[in-house]
C-alpha cells in the first residue's frame, strides 16, 4: 500500500473506534449500516513465528515454528500433530515467543506430564524454559490468543451474550460457537466430557484458546467428584489440547482452607505433575443470606467487605495464579433490586483495580435476570452492559499519532474517549490510568531492551503522574462546572509538563507538543511558543471537538456553524502561519563544513569486549576519509572517548594520544566528542554526587563532552539533565539505588554541570552547543545555549541501548523541534544511527541509517539571530502553573471560607465551674433544659443557645438557591457546628463539654470532628451517629413539602405528640400541648432549613470510632425518633462510653424525665476532675483449652481475667467491673464475651512480720477477682487475640508520662493452624506472688513465674504495657484492635521497666536494685515454644510498688566459684545503711585467719575444695540477719573456644578449647548469638550452626568442670556474607602481545569474567591475553556463599624507559637507580661488567665511575637505557680528642680538615669559631660540630664533633658553726656532690686526730676560744671546691644559759627568748611560764625560741621564769630554772 492509503485507512479504523466508544458509553444510535455478526474463528493475524533453542538465552542452534499447530511425536488427529525436527525433541532450552501468541511445553508427546504454558499478551516474551522441562519437551502447540477484556457473560443462550456487552462467554458446554466480538471458553462441567474423543474435538476448533474444567465438583448437585483419583485421571486429558486450563471451579467454602475440595486437588496435582495455569471459582455470600443491614445500601456494602476479604484470601493461597470468578452474586435469596446492583457495581469496579483478577462473569438468577421477555434488557442487565473493563482508547490513538507516525492528525481527537468517561464516570482515574498506562507503554516499550525492571517502574510511574490533571480536571469540572473544569485540565496537564521537565524524576518524552515532531511544517511557530503551543494547541482542539459532538450526538441539539467555525480555524491558521514562516525566513550561511561521525560502535560491547583502541582508530578513520580544508568541525557522538582516564590526566594520557595526534594533523579542526571520565575528590565527600570507591576514597563520574583542537587547552561540558533513575537518583528513591539499571548510553550515576556552555574555539566560526543525548528533548534548557552565543547544536548520543526499535527514531524527530525553536542548524552524530544534518526549518538535510558505520559532511550556515522562543522560554508553561496555582487557590479559599453568615446567635451563659454547651434540638429552643438549668448551675458553667432560626436567634441566610423551591436558604449541620465554634471563641472558652438533644446530637457529633481539641467529652441525648435513610429522607423531603404548602405550626402539631412516652402523653397532656404551642414562634425558613440539614448530614460513626474521650449517651426505651437498638448499636464505637437507658420515655427526655438521676450523669461527665476510676493495679488474661467445641471444627476454651485492685483505691470495687471480652482475628474484632465474676474477692497482703529488721512504714494490699466463661471458637488460619480494654490504671505511675489517665489493655493469644498446626494449647498462668517487699535502692527478688500445662518451653522477658481508651471500663471491645504502649517515661521503657533490673529468661524472677519509690507498671510476656518453635505470647503486666524502706540482712550469693586463684573476696549483697556490726566466718578452722568483722574481707584458702562461708550482721535493738554460701576454690580453670567457618551459608564449627587443672570439663552451653532465632543454643562441646545471615555475632560460651568452675566468655565472630577470596595483586600491566596469569587464593569454584581473551577461566589461575586495559571479575561459589573481586590489567602497546638523568654521588655512598616505565620486568648491568639486579629500582654502590644499563621489557615488549654515576671521595674532617675541664674554665681547640671549606656549631660560648683552634668555654657538656664541603664532586658535606665535658661544679659542706666546751669531742663531717676518688685536707690540724678524712675528730682545751676549720676537697679531675666552719669554745662545763632579757620589737636582734646549750647533746625541754602559773611555750629543740606572744597575742612587759632541762655529751643531766624580763 502507498503512503496515502496507510492514512485513509487509519483514519477510517479510528473514526470506526471512536464512534463504537461514544456509542457504547452514552448507548447513542447512531446512523450507520448495519452488519450481520457471522460466528468466526479467531481473527486472522499475520503468521509469527515461534523460534526455540537448544542453548539458553536463544543461542544456537534454533529454528521456527508455525503458530495454530501442535508440535510432536504424536501423528494421531488426523495429521494434525506435526512432527518436531529429530534434533529438537527433548532438546529445547530457550524460546522466543511473539506478542499475542500463547505456548504450551509438555513433558509427554501427548501434552501430559510436566508442563508450563507462557502467554505474549503485551510485549514478546524472550525466555529460558524452567529447569524442569529443559531438555524435556515433546510437546509443543503454538497458538494466536484473543486478549478480551476481564467482564464475561455466563450463559447458555445466544441473546444473552450479544446483549451483554461481553467479549467472552461460557454456557457449561464444550459445544457453543464464538461470536464476532466474543469467544467462547469452554467448560468440561463433569468428568464424562474429559476423553480423547472431545480433546480431538476441541484441538481441530480455531476459536478458543481456554478451557474450563469441572463444575462445582465438591456439590452432588453439580459435577460431584468426590474422589481425587479420578478428578486428577480426567484432568490429565484436558491437558492433551494444549489449551491454557482452569482449575476446577468449586462452591466458595471449598476453594481454600486445609482439608477443602480445591486444595486436596491442587496438592495431588502439583504432585502429579498436573498444570493449572488459573483458578476458576465461584462466589454467593453463602452463609450470610440473612445477615442484612438496615439499608440495602448498607447491606450491598457488608456484602462486598465480604467478597473482597474472601478474593485476597484466596489470591494468598494460590499467589502465583490469576483467578477467574466464573459465578458471582448478591445471593439468589435476596429479593431487593437495590442490593443486587449496587454490589455488582463495587465488586466489578473493585476486581477491575486488581491485577490478579484475570476474568469475571456475573450469574444472572431467576429473580434477577439480564433479559425482560421481549429480550430487551432488564434494569440490571443494562447496569452490567453498561460495565466497562479499563479503557484503552485514548493511549491507543496518542501512539498512533506519535512519532514517527504519519497519523498525527489524531493529535485532534486522542482526548475524545476520556472526555466523554469523565463526563459520565464519578471517579476518573481507573479510566485515565488504563489509557494512559497503554500510550506509555505502546508508546515507550522499547526502553525494555535496555532495562526491564526501570523500564516497568518508569512506565507506571509516568502514567500515575499523568493521572494527576485529569482527577484534577473532574474535580473542578464536578465542582465548578465545565469551563473551569476545562480551564483547569490546560492549565493541569501544562503543570504537569513543565514540572516533569524540572524536577528530579523528569521524563518530557511525552510532553504532548512533541507530537508534532513529525508534521514540522505544521509548528513552524514553535519558535515563539516552543512545544508547550504545540500542547496547548491539541488540548484547545479536542475540547472544542469534544463540546461539539457531546452537542450534536449526545444533547441532540445540533451543529452549530459557529462552533464547527472556530474548530476549523483553531486547526487551520496555526497550519497556515506555520507555512507562511518557512516561506519567508530569512537564510544564511557559510561554506564551512562540519563531519558528523557515526561509528556504529555496539553499546554492549563497548565497555566490555572492544578496546578503546580500536575503537578510537575506527573514530579516526571515519574522520579523514572526509576531511578537508574547509572542515572546521568534527562531531563524534557521547561516549566515544570511553578510557578508564580522569578528567585531569586526559591531556597526558597514552590511550588518547591518538586523538591529539589526529587533531594535530588537522590544526584547523575542532573535534567535539563525548567522553567519559571522572575526578578524584580525596577522602572526603566534598561534591553531592561523590560515590565511594573499593579503596575508601570519593570521587565523582561524568558523562561529558570535550572540545579539542591542537594547541589549545581542552573544554569540557559535563552533561546537566541526567536520566532520572539511570544516570541520577533523585534523593527521595535512594532507597530503591540497587534496583535501578543502566539505559539510554551510559553506564553509572553521574555529577552534572548546573547549567549550560558552549564551546568557542579561536578561528573557528562555529559556537557549538554540546548537547548530550537526553538533554536535547528539553526545549528551554537547549536554547540557554543559543543564549549564551551558539551558531550550531550538536548533539551527541547512543541510542544503541534500545536496538532498532522506535526509541532512535524519536529522538531523532524530537531533535528536529529543536531546530524550529532556536532557528539553529542541527547536526547530530549518533553512535548506531541516525546521525543527521537538520536545518533550522526542522528539515532533515542529511543523515546515515540506522546500524550503518558511515560518516556526513556538510556546510553548514551561522545563524545568529535570536528567536522569540529563545529569549523568553517555556512561557506558555509558567503562565499555565500559575494559572493552575490560582485555581488551586481560589478551590482552597472556598473550602476555608466558611458559609457562615452574619446571623445573630442568642445564649445564655449561667453557672461557674468547668464549660458545659447544651444544644436542643430541631422544633426547640434554648428553654427546653429550664427544667434542669437550676441544678446543673450550681456545678457548671452552662452555655446554652437558641441554633439559629429559633429562639430568639437569627436564621442563617445564604446566598445561593437550593433546587427544592421551597428551601430559600439552605444550610448544613456543618454551619450549625462553626455558630457554636464562633460563640465558645467569642466566650474565650478553650475547653468544654457538650451535650446535644437530637439534631443537637447531630450538631454535637461534627463539632466533635471539627474541633476535637476543644472538647473533653460529649454526649448525645436522644441522638444518632447514623445517616438518614432514604426512607427517611424522602419523609424529611414531604415534611419539607408539608411545611411550604400548610405551615410549620401545622407540621409541628402533627409530628410533636409522636415524640413522647405513651404514659407521659396520658399523664401531662398540657405539657405536650404547651410545646406545641411554643412551636408557633418558628418560621417555615428555619424548619425546612433544619430539615434539609438534617436530611444531607453525613454518617458520623467515624467520630465514635475515633473518640479518645468519653462520650454520654441517654436512651428511652419509647424513643421512636432515635430508636433503641439503634443507638445501642453506636454505645460500642467509643473507647469510653457512659449509657443510660431510661425506661418507658420517648424522645423528649428534658420534659419526660425531670428528676436529677440522668443530669448526675452529665454532672459526672462534665463537671469534676476525678472523672475516671483510677483503680486497676494489674491483670492478666489467660485461657484453657476444654476440647472440641459443639459444632464441628470448633474448639471450647475457658477464658479468665485475674483483675488486680489497690485496696487503698477509691475508684470502683471490683465486683462493679463489667469485663467484656475481644476475640480478634487479625485486629478485626470477631466476636465478643461477657466474663461474670467468679466466687467473691481475695485480698493479698504483704506478710510484714517475716521482716522482722524491716524499717519503715510498708503498705502493700491488693484485692483479686477472677472473672470467667467459656465460648467455642472456630479453628482458623491466624488464632485470635483477646483483649480486655479499660480505664484506668492507679494514679502517680512513676515510669510514665500519662498523668493521672492511663488506660489498661490485657490481652493473650490462642494461635491458629499457621503457628501451631497440629494439637492445641493453653495459656501458662502466672503464680501469684505479687507482695513482694521492694524497697528503695535495695536488692530484691519477685517471681513472675509461670506454669504451662502443655509442658511448653517458656521464654520471659519485658514487653509493653498496653493503654486504653480514657472512658469507662464498661464500654465494649473496639472494632479494631489497636494496641498502643504506655506513655514510658525516660529511661524507662517497656524492656525496661524498673531502670535496671533485669527478668531471668528462663525463670521468670525479677531481680536487681529497685528504683526509687514509686508505682511501675511492669509488664512481663511469654514466648512459647513448642518442638523448638516459638508459637504465640502471654502476659501479664503489674503496677510494683516500690516502698520507703529499709531492712537488716546478710545477703550472700548462693555459690562463690574462685577458679583463678586460692584468693576469695566477701561481700555483703544487702546494702541497708543501718547494719552496725560483721561476723564473717570463713570455713576453714584451720586457718588463722578463719574469721573478720570488716564489713568487706578478702581470705586466702590453704587448699582446693568445698568451703561453707557464713556471715551474721546486726542492726538496732538486737536485730540480727545471717546468710551463708559454698565457696568453691579449684584455681587452673582456663576456657576457650576456637571457631572455623565464614559464610553464613554454611556452617560454622564451634570448638571447646578449655582446661581444667583439677576435675574434668563437663558442662557446656553454647549461646550462638542469633537474636532472631530461639534454637541458637546448644549443649554439646563442640558443636555447629549454620546463620541465616551476614553480620557479626556476639558468641558466649558458658563452660563448666566437674569440681564445680563455672565461666562465660564472649567473642565477636564476623559472620560474612561471602568466602575468603584473596587477590595477591589487583591492578597489573601487560603488553598487548602478552599472556599473564592472573591468581585467585580461595576455596570453591572460580569464574572469571568477561569470558574473553582468557583461558581457564573457571579456575583459580587462568590466563589472560587482553588487547586493551580491561578488568577481570572473579567469582568464588563456596557452597553457594559468593565473593567476588576484580584485577585490573592495564595493556600497552609498546614500552619505553628512561634510566632517568646522570649523577653524582660520593665514593662508598650507595645509590637507587629510578627509571620512569610502565615495564614489569628489568635487568640492569654496569660498565664494569657486572651484572647488578633484576629489579627496577635496584641500590648500588659503585667506587668509581660507572655507566649502568637498563633493559626494560613488559612481556614480549621491551626498550633499553643507560645512565651514568661520577663516584668523588668524601671531604675529612678531624675535630680533635673530646676534653674535659673544670667548670668555669677554657679550653683550646685544635681540629684538621681535607676539605675546601668548614664551619663549628654551635657558636655559643665559642671563641675563635672561624679557625680551627676556637677558644671553647661552655657551662655544660657540649658537643662540638666540624662540618666541611668540599667541590670535588661529592655533593655530601662531612662532619666531625669533639665534646668537652664540663665537670660540675665541687660543691663542699664543712657543716653548721657550733659551741663545744673545753675538751668536748667534736665530730667534723664534711659532705661533697663527688663520690669516688676525692681527696680531703683540712686546716689548720690542731686538735684533729686526722685531718685528711672527711670526718675527723677535734678535741680542744679551754686555751682556744674560737678556731675556723677549712676543708679543701679535690676530685679525680683535679677540679677542687671548699668551705668552712666556727667552733666557739666555752671554758666551763657543760651547760644550758638562758638570757635574763629579750626584746621581741622584730629588729632582728634580740627577738626571741632560747636556750644557748653548750656540751649538750639532748634538749628535754625549755618551758616559759607568766606569772600566773600558766605554761605559755615550751620546746625541745635546739636554737628554737619564744617571740613573746600567746595564740598570736604579743605579751606586755613583765618577768617570765623558765625551766629547762638537758643531757651533756658525757650523759650527765643539766637542769636550770629561773627568770626572764620580756621588754618592748
Amino acid at each position: 500500500m502507498k503512503k496515502n492509503s496507510y492514512i485513509i485507512l487509519g483514519t477510517l479504523l479510528t473514526m470506526i473506534t471512536l464512534t463504537s466508544f461514544i456509542k457504547n458509553v452514552y448507548d447513542i444510535e447512531l446512523d450507520i449500516p448495519a452488519t450481520s455478526t457471522k460466528k468466526v474463528a479467531r481473527a486472522g493475524k499475520e503468521d509469527q513465528l515461534l523460534i526455540i533453542s537448544q542453548s539458553n538465552n536463544l543461542g544456537m542452534p534454533k529454528i521456527q515454528l508455525h503458530a495454530d499447530s501442535i508440535y510432536s511425536s504424536l501423528t494421531f488427529n488426523d495429521g494434525l500433530f506435526t512432527k518436531i525436527p529429530n534434533d529438537f525433541e527433548d532438546k529445547t532450552i530457550s524460546f522466543h515467543l511473539p506478542k499475542g501468541y500463547m505456548v504450551v511445553f509438555a513433558e509427554n508427546s501427548d501434552g501430559t506430564g510436566e508442563s508450563a504454558c507462557f502467554v505474549a499478551a503485551k510485549t514478546d516474551v524472550n525466555a529460558n524454559l524452567p529447569k524442569r522441562l529443559r531438555n524435556n519437551v515433546s510437546y509443543i502447540r503454538y497458538l494466536t490468543i484473543n486478549n478480551p477484556d476481564k467482564k464475561g457473560a455466563a450463559n447458555i443462550k445466544d441473546a444473552p451474550v450479544n446483549a451483554l456487552n461481553a467479549q467472552w462467554f461460557y454456557g457449561w458446554s464444550l459445544n457453543r460457537s464464538s461470536f464476532t466480538n466474543q469467544q467462547f471458553v469452554p467448560m468440561t462441567w463433569g468428568k464424562t466430557s474429559c476423553t480423547d474423543g472431545y480433546v480431538k474435538y476441541l484441538i481441530n476448533r480455531k476459536d478458543v484458546d481456554h478451557l474450563l474444567s469441572f463444575n462445582e465438583p465438591d456439590g452432588k448437585g453439580q459435577s460431584n467428584i468426590q474422589d481425587f483419583d479420578t478428578a486428577i485421571a480426567r484432568y490429565k486429558i484436558m491437558m492433551k489440547t494444549g489449551f491454557r486450563l482452569g482449575s476446577p471451579a468449586t462452591t466458595q467454602d471449598q476453594a481454600f482452607r486445609d482439608g477443602r475440595w480445591l486444595p486436596q486437588f491442587m496438592e495431588k496435582a502439583n504432585k502429579e505433575k498436573v498444570r493449572v495455569d488459573y483458578i476458576a471459582v465461584h462466589w454467593y455470600d453463602w452463609g450470610n443470606e440473612k445477615n442484612n443491614k438496615e439499608t440495602d445500601e448498607q447491606t450491598a456494602e457488608a456484602i462486598f467487605k465480604r467478597f473482597v476479604g474472601y478474593m485476597e484470601k484466596l489470591h494468598a493461597t494460590y499467589p502465583d495464579k490469576p483467578i477467574w470468578l466464573t459465578e458471582f452474586n448478591a445471593n439468589v435469596t435476596r429479593k431487593s433490586d437495590a442490593v443486587h446492583e449496587k454490589f455488582m457495581v463495587l465488586a466489578t469496579n473493585w476486581m477491575n483495580d486488581q491485577d490478579f483478577v484475570e476474568r469475571y462473569a456475573y450469574f444472572f438468577e431467576r429473580n434477577h435476570p439480564e433479559l425482560n421477555a421481549d429480550n430487551s434488557l432488564t434494569t440490571i442487565g443494562a447496569l452490567w452492559k453498561s460495565i466497562k473493563s479499563p479503557n484503552l482508547l485514548t493511549g491507543i490513538l496518542l501512539f498512533a499519532a506519535w512519532p514517527v507516525s504519519t497519523l498525527t492528525f489524531l493529535l485532534f481527537i486522542v482526548w475524545l474517549p476520556l472526555l466523554f468517561v469523565a463526563d459520565k464516570a464519578k471517579r476518573i482515574f481507573w479510566y485515565a490510568f488504563t489509557s494512559l498506562l497503554s500510550w506509555n507503554a505502546f508508546t515507550t516499550w522499547w526502553i525494555w531492551n535496555s532495562t526491564d525492571v526501570g523500564s516497568v517502574a518508569a512506565i507506571i510511574a509516568n502514567s500515575l503522574l499523568m493521572c494527576v490533571p485529569w482527577i484534577g480536571y473532574n474535580i473542578f469540572k464536578n465542582k465548578f462546572g465545565k469551563n473551569i473544569g476545562y480551564a483547569s485540565l490546560i492549565s493541569f496537564w501544562m503543570l504537569f509538563e513543565y514540572i516533569h521537565l524540572n524536577w528530579q524524576i523528569s521524563w518530557p518524552w511525552l510532553s504532548l507538543g512533541n507530537a508534532f515532531a513529525s508534521k514540522t511544517e505544521w509548528i513552524q511557530w514553535y519558535e515563539y511558543t516552543g512545544v508547550g503551543g504545540g500542547t496547548l494547541w491539541i488540548l484547545l482542539v479536542n475540547i472544542l471537538l469534544y463540546e461539539i459532538i457531546k452537542r450534536w450526538k449526545v444533547e441532540g441539539k445540533g451543529l452549530k456553524a459557529k462552533r464547527v467555525l472556530a474548530l476549523i480555524a483553531l486547526i487551520v491558521i496555526p497550519i497556515i502561519f506555520s507555512l507562511l514562516l518557512s516561506i519567508h525566513f530569512v537564510k544564511g550561511g557559510t561554506n564551512k563544513s562540519v563531519v558528523i561521525v557515526q561509528p556504529n560502535i555496539d553499546p554492549y560491547q563497548k565497555f566490555e569486549s572492544l578496546s578503546v583502541s580500536s575503537q578510537l582508530q575506527k573514530l579516526i578513520d571515519l574522520s579523514e576519509r572526509v576531511i578537508d580544508s574547509a572542515t572546521k568541525l568534527v562531531v563524534w557522538p557521547e561516549t566515544a572517548l570511553s578510557a578508564n582516564v580522569g578528567i585531569n590526566e586526559v591531556a597526558q594520557s597514552l590511550v588518547y594520544k591518538p586523538v591529539f595526534d589526529f587533531t594535530i594533523r588537522h590544526p584547523d579542526v575542532t573535534l567535539l566528542t563525548g567522553i567519559e571520565t571522572y575526578k578524584i575528590l580525596g577522602l572526603e565527600k566534598t561534591s553531592p554526587y561523590a560515590r565511594k570507591s573499593a579503596q575508601d576514597f570519593y570521587y565523582d563520574s561524568y558523562n561529558a563532552a570535550v572540545s579539542i583542537k591542537a594547541n589549545e587547552p581542552l573544554q569540557f561540558y559535563i552533561k546537566s539533565k541526567l536520566v532520572p533513575g539511570v544516570e541520577t537518583l533523585p534523593s527521595f528513591l535512594n532507597i530503591l539505588a540497587p534496583i535501578f539499571e543502566k539505559f539510554g548510553g551510559t553506564t553509572g550515576g553521574y555529577a552534572k554541570d548546573t547549567a549550560a556552555k558552549v564551546f568557542n574555539n579561536a578561528g573557528n566560526p562555529f559556537i557549538a552547543a554540546p548537547v548530550i543525548c537526553y538533554e536535547s528533548i528539553y526545549g528551554e534548557y537547549v536554547a540557554s545555549y543559543v543564549q549564551k552565543g551558539a551558531n550550531i547544536i550538536t548533539i551527541i548520543t547512543n541510542d544503541g541501548w534500545w536496538g532498532n526499535t522506535p526509541g532512535h527514531k524519536q529522538h531523532l524527530a524530537l531533535a528536529k523541534l529543536r531546530a524550529i525553536e532556536t532557528r539553529r542548524w542541527v547536526v547530530r552524530s549518533a553512535n548506531t544511527g541516525i546521525s543527521a544534518v537538520i536545518d533550522e526549518y526542522g528539515v532533515i538535510k542529511a543523515s546515515k541509517a540506522w546500524d550503518t558505520a558511515d560518516v556526513i559532511k556538510y556546510n553548514i550556515p551561522v545563524k545568529t539571530n535570536l528567536t522569540f522562543y529563545v529569549q523568553h522560554g517555556d512561557y506558555l508553561y509558567k503562565i499555565a502553573a500559575v494559572f493552575a496555582v490560582l485555581l488551586l487557590a481560589w478551590n482552597v479559599i472556598l473550602v476555608i471560607k466558611k458559609k457562615l453568615r452574619n446571623s445573630v446567635i442568642n445564649y445564655r451563659s449561667e453557672g461557674a465551674g468547668k464549660a458545659v454547651v447544651l444544644l436542643h434540638g430541631f422544633g426547640e429552643d434554648s428553654t427546653i433544659f429550664n427544667t434542669q438549668i437550676d441544678f446543673l448551675k450550681e456545678h457548671c458553667l452552662l452555655i446554652i443557645p437558641d441554633l439559629p432560626g429559633s429562639g430568639k436567634s437569627e436564621l442563617l441566610i445564604s446566598d445561593s438557591q437550593f433546587p427544592i423551591s421551597s428551601i430559600q436558604y439552605p444550610a448544613s449541620i456543618t454551619d450549625y457546628a462553626n455558630c457554636i465554634y464562633a460563640l465558645l471563641q467569642q466566650e474565650n472558652i478553650t475547653t468544654c463539654t457538650m451535650i446535644g438533644h437530637s439534631m443537637g446530637g447531630y450538631i454535637t457529633l461534627t463539632f466533635a470532628k471539627l474541633f476535637p481539641q476543644l472538647l473533653n467529652g460529649f454526649g448525645l441525648l436522644h441522638s444518632t451517629a447514623f445517616a438518614d435513610s432514604e426512607e427517611k429522607k424522602q419523609n424529611r423531603l414531604r415534611g419539607i413539602q408539608l411545611i411550604a404548602d400548610y405551615g410549620g405550626y401545622a407540621f409541628l402539631k402533627n409530628t410533636i405528640p409522636n415524640l413522647f412516652g405513651s404514659n407521659f402523653k396520658e399523664q401531662f397532656p398540657a405539657k405536650v400541648e404547651a410545646l406545641i404551642e411554643a412551636s408557633k414562634q418558628f418560621s417555615n425558613d428555619a424548619l425546612q432549613q433544619y430539615s434539609f440539614a438534617m436530611m444531607n448530614r453525613p454518617d458520623a460513626t467515624d467520630v465514635l470510632k475515633s473518640s479518645k474521650m468519653p462520650v454520654l449517651f441517654i436512651l428511652g426505651t419509647e424513643d421512636v425518633a432515635a430508636p433503641l437498638n439503634d443507638v445501642l448499636q453506636q454505645t460500642k464505637m467509643p473507647e469510653c462510653s457512659y449509657i443510660h437507658v431510661l425506661n418507658n420515655v420517648g424522645h423528649m427526655v428534658m420534659l419526660e424525665a425531670t428528676d436529677s438521676k440522668w443530669f448526675f450523669i452529665i454532672f459526672f461527665l462534665s463537671c469534676t476532675s476525678q472523672l475516671l476510676a483510677r483503680h486497676v493495679a494489674g491483670g492478666e488474661l489467660f485461657y484453657e483449652y476444654l476440647g472440641p467445641g459443639a459444632a464441628t471444627n470448633t474448639s471450647k476454651y475457658k477464658i479468665t481475667l485475674r483483675l488486680f485492685r489497690d485496696c487503698y483505691s477509691t475508684g470502683p470495687s471490683l465486683q462493679s467491673e463489667a469485663v467484656n471480652v475481644g476475640f480478634y482475628d487479625n485486629n478485626n474484632l470477631n466476636t465478643t464475651l461477657n466474663l461474670p465474676i467468679q466466687g467473691s474477692i481475695e485480698t493479698i497482703t504483704l506478710n510484714t512480720a517475716a521482716f522482722p529488721c524491716l524499717v519503715g512504714n510498708v503498705n502493700v494490699c491488693y484485692e483479686v477477682a477472677i472473672y470467667t466463661n467459656t465460648i467455642d471458637l472456630p479453628i482458623n488460619l491466624n488464632g485470635y487475640t483477646l483483649a480486655r480494654q479499660g480505664c484506668c490504671r492507679v494514679t502517680d505511675i512513676t515510669n510514665t508520662s500519662g498523668g493521672n489517665n492511663i488506660g489498661s489493655t490485657y490481652i493473650t493469644k490462642i494461635p491458629g493452624t499457621a503457628t501451631l498446626p497440629t494439637g492445641f494449647n493453653s495459656s501458662p498462668k502466672f503464680f501469684v506472688k505479687d507482695t513482694a517487699l521492694v524497697c528503695a535502692g535495695k536488692n530484691f527478688t519477685l517471681d513472675f513465674g509461670a506454669a504451662d500445662p502443655d509442658n511448653d518451653m517458656l521464654v520471659y522477658g519485658f514487653c509493653d504495657a498496653y493503654t486504653a481508651g480514657s472512658g469507662s471500663n464498661n464500654s465494649p471491645p473496639s472494632s479494631v484492635l489497636n494496641l498502643v504502649q504506655i506513655p514510658y517515661i525516660s529511661p524507662f521503657s517497656g524492656s525496661d521497666p524498673l531502670g535496671g533490673p533485669s527478668i531471668n529468661s528462663t525463670t521468670g524472677v525479677i531481680s536487681g536494685v529497685a528504683p526509687g519509690v514509686g508505682q511501675y507498671v511492669v509488664s512481663v510476656c511469654i514466648t512459647e515454644i513448642r518442638n523448638g518453635v516459638p508459637f504465640t505470647q502471654h502476659r501479664k503486666d503489674f503496677i510494683l510498688k516500690v516502698q520507703d524502706c529499709d531492712y537488716i540482712e546478710a545477703q550472700l550469693p548462693d555459690k562463690i566459684i574462685q577458679c583463678d586463684n586460692f584468693s576469695v573476696y566477701f561481700e555483703n549483697q544487702s546494702s541497708s545503711s543501718a547494719i552496725q556490726s560483721y561476723l564473717w566466718n570463713f570455713g576453714e578452722p584451720s586457718s588463722p585467719n578463719n574469721a573478720s568483722t570488716a564489713p568487706t574481707a578478702t581470705h586466702v584458702y590453704a587448699d582446693t575444695g568445698r568451703y561453707k562461708a557464713t556471715l551474721s550482721v546486726t542492726g538496732p535493738n538486737g536485730c540480727i540477719g545471717k546468710d551463708s554460701t559454698v565457696v568453691i576454690v579449684y584455681p587452673g580453670f582456663y576456657p576457650g573456644f576456637t571457631v572455623t567457618g565464614s559464610c553464613y551459608q554454611n556452617p560454622f564449627t564451634f570448638n571447646d578449647t578449655t582446661r581444667a587443672v583439677y576435675g574434668t570439663v563437663n558442662q557446656w552451653k553454647w549461646d550462638f548469638g542469633d537474636l532472631n532465632s530461639f534454637i541458637d543454643t546448644s549443649s554439646l562441646k563442640n558443636p555447629s550452626y549454620t546463620y541465616p545471615n551476614a553480620g557479626p555475632r556476639t558468641i558466649k560460651f558458658t563452660v563448666g568442670s566437674s569440681k564445680g568452675c563455672e565461666k562465660t566468655i564472649e567473642k565477636t565472630l564476623a559472620v560474612s556474607d561471602k568466602p575468603l577470596l584473596v587477590l595477591p595483586f589487583k591492578d597489573t600491566l601487560i603488553c598487548s602481545i602478552d599472556t599473564l596469569p592472573l591468581i585467585a587464593v580461595g576455596t570453591g569454584v572460580f569464574n572469571w569474567l568477561p569470558n574473553n581473551h582468557i583461558i581457564n577461566a573457571n579456575t583459580n589461575n587462568p590466563l589472560v591475553f587482553p588487547q586493551d586495559t580491561a578488568t577481570y571479575y572473579v567469582t568464588l561459589n563456596e557452597n553457594g556463599c559468593i565473593a567476588t573481586d576484580s584485577i585490573k590489567v592495564n595493556v600497552l602497546q609498546f614500552i619505553k624507559v628512561d634510566a632517568g638523568v646522570d649523577s653524582a654521588i660520593c665514593k662508598t655512598d650507595t645509590f637507587r637507580l629510578r627509571p620512569i616505565s610502565y615495564a614489569l620486568g628489568y635487568m640492569w648491568t654496569a660498565s664494569t661488567g657486572e651484572v647488578v639486579d633484576d629489579v627496577k629500582y635496584p641500590v648500588v654502590q659503585p667506587l668509581v665511575n660507572t655507566k649502568y644499563y637498563v633493559q626494560a621489557n613488559l612481556g614480549k615488549c621491551e626498550d633499553k637505557d643507560s645512565v651514568f654515576i661520577k663516584v668523588a671521595p668524601y671531604p675529612v674532617s678531624n675535630a680533635g680528642a673530646d676534653k674535659n675541664i673544670c667548670f668555669g674554665e677554657k679550653v683550646m681547640l685544635n681540629a684538621t680538615i681535607t676539605a675546601s671549606s668548614f664551619f663549628w656549631s654551635p657558636t655559643n660560648a665559642l671563641l675563635n669559631a672561624n679557625t680551627l683552634t676556637p677558644i671553647a668555654a661552655p657551662s655544660k657538656n657540649t658537643y662540638y660540630i666540624l662540618t666541611v664541603n668540599d667541590t670535588l664532586g661529592c655533593p655530601k658535606p662531612t662532619k666531625d664533633s669533639i665534646l668537652v665535658n664540663v665537670v660540675k661544679p665541687v660543691v663542699v659542706n664543712a657543716g653548721n658553726d657550733t659551741s663545744i666546751v673545753r675538751n668536748q669531742p667534736l665530730q667534723l663531717n664534711a659532705t661533697v656532690n663527688f663520690d669516688n676518688g676525692v681527696q680531703y685536707e683540712w686546716t689548720p690540724t690542731t686538735g684533729l686526730n686526722n685531718a685528711t678524712i672527711a670526718n675527723p675528730i677535734s678535741i680542744l682545751n679551754g686555751n682556744i676560744n674560737t678556731i675556723k676549720y677549712k676543708v679543701k676537697v679535690t676530685i679525680p679531675e683535679g677540679c677542687i671546691g671548699e668551705d668552712e666552719i666556727v667552733v666557739r669554745v666555752f671554758n666551763t662545763d657543760p651547760d644550758i644559759f638562758v638570757p635574763t632579757a629579750f626584746t621581741p620589737n622584730k629588729d632582728g636582734k634580740n627577738d626571741a627568748l632560747k636556750p644557748i646549750c653548750v656540751g649538750i647533746t639532748k634538749l628535754d625541754y625549755f618551758r616559759i611560764y607568766n606569772r600566773w602559773g600558766q605554761l605559755i611555750f615550751e620546746t625541745n629543740e635546739f636554737e628554737k625560741g619564744w617571740n613573746g606572744t600567746i595564740n598570736g597575742v604579743e605579751q606586755g612587759n613583765g618577768t617570765y621564769v623558765f625551766i629547762t632541762q638537758g643531757v651533756d655529751y658525757t650523759g650527765k643531766i643539766v637542769y636550770k630554772k629561773g627568770t626572764v624580763v620580756l621588754i618592748r
